[in-house]
């Protein structure tokens, strides 16, 4: 299907293109890499796209993606603007497919990593390999679709193991503006095979916006470098205090979802968009300005004065973590006491998987006054909750298991 550049690339771009027979020129964003000489006049050398193949290599008629082997890189030749370009690999996952946004020394970067290559070779890297998926898509009154449990999850249990279809270099707002960043994230979409360019059509964008770009910023979670987008994953609604978290695992290469509390058949499956530290007015704030919704959790709805004592629970949490982190720690200023009240106020604000810190604490904390037995038992607690709270390859379960070996 032929596409006419006017109707493609936001108007605003080609403030000297007149949309007539004689200065439009065709894209084929599906069967070969978008390249049009009448868009790249009218932009400076350095935002001009970038040819790393030569035009006798190239079709119209031939998709890069039939003519690729899976051994290399890339799919399809790469589009450009200034530095930044799209790098689709319709291999990757199980054909699923995924298009990065970014330079090229941070793509390969990315692409020749083992998780990465990992998930190239397997055949379940996406929510959709699950033969029996432990939820289902429904839609929920007053917030749209969310995953809801088919049956119990106990702590632990897995949700979600998904890779992202869409990753940008989380620095490119700083360096280009945002009508070429739509440019890359439209052509990043159409890249990728057709059932990921539905899955990711198919997200809600700020204010009921559109644009690709609109629906990859309301939708997108940190990974290292990048942002990323995960279909599936960016089902799931937000709740304060929610019964699932989720980490990126390096080794796969996909986030994973984990339950945090036993989840029962039918109750929604929620994970919290938002830092643990943050009081009720904070919380407010950030969901209505970052993601256009007023919470509707049971802790932004409760009674003023338990959302008052809540507030005052999160406030000591802070102020005994840095008290924990400034004081220069030993027999005589160790304070088992304070780590266990930090334990019981993770436990009131019912947050099961940071409490990972508390455990932590409460181990050094003993070890210090030389009471390996509790400082034993509180590491193994931190170990066991910080593998959902940050994955089990992350820094805070190696400072843990080093921790455990000095005991």
């Amino acid at each position: 299907m032929k596409f006419q550049l006017t109707t493609l690339l936001l108007p605003s771009l080609l403030p000297h293109v007149r949309a007539s027979p004689r200065n439009t020129c065709s894209l084929n964003l599906l069967f070969s890499p978008p390249y049009c000489p009448l868009f790249e006049q009218h932009l400076p050398p350095s935002q001009r796209y970038h040819r790393n193949v030569r035009e006798s290599n190239r079709s119209s008629n031939t998709s890069a993606s039939n003519t690729a082997q899976p051994e290399q890189l890339w799919t399809s030749d790469p589009f450009c603007i200034s530095e930044f370009c799209v790098w689709t690999d319709t291999y990757f996952a199980s054909d699923r497919g995924i298009s990065i946004i970014a330079t090229r020394n941070l793509a390969e970067g990315v692409a020749k990593s083992e998780g990465y290559q990992s998930a190239r070779r397997t055949r379940t890297s996406s929510a959709e390999s699950q033969t029996s998926p432990k939820y289902e898509v429904k839609a929920l009154p007053g917030r749209g679709f969310g995953l809801v449990a088919n049956h119990t999850l106990i702590r632990g249990d897995g949700v979600i193991s998904e890779s992202p279809v869409i990753l940008a270099q989380h620095d490119i707002e700083d360096l280009l503006g945002e009508r070429e960043i739509a440019v890359l994230h439209r052509v990043a979409v159409e890249r990728l095979p057709q059932r990921s360019r539905a899955d990711a059509a198919a997200l809600h964008g700020y204010g009921g916006k559109g644009s690709a770009y609109d629906r990859f910023s309301a939708n997108a979670f940190k990974v290292y470098d990048f942002a990323g987008v995960f279909p599936m994953v960016a089902r799931i609604n937000h709740d304060c205090r929610p019964n699932a978290h989720f980490h990126f695992d390096k080794k796969s290469f996909t986030h994973r979802i984990h339950a945090i509390r036993t989840i029962e058949p039918g109750e929604e499956i929620t994970i919290s968009y938002l830092s643990h530290y943050l009081t009720s007015d904070e919380r407010a704030h950030r969901t209505t300005s970052q993601w256009g919704f007023e919470c509707s959790c049971r802790l932004c709805h409760a009674a003023r004065e338990d959302i008052n004592n809540s507030d005052n629970r999160l406030s000591r949490i802070q102020s005994i973590e840095a008290f924990f982190l400034e004081e220069r720690q030993d027999e005589i200023t160790a304070n088992p006491a304070m780590a266990e009240e930090l334990i019981q106020l993770y436990k009131e604000e019912r947050l099961g998987a940071p409490i990972s810190r508390a455990y932590g604490y409460a181990a050094k904390q003993h070890a210090l006054v030389g009471d390996k037995a509790k400082a034993r038992m509180y590491a193994n607690h931190a170990l066991d909750a910080a593998k959902l709270w940050a994955g089990p390859w992350s820094k805070e379960v190696a400072h843990i298991y080093a921790l455990l070996a000095g005991l």
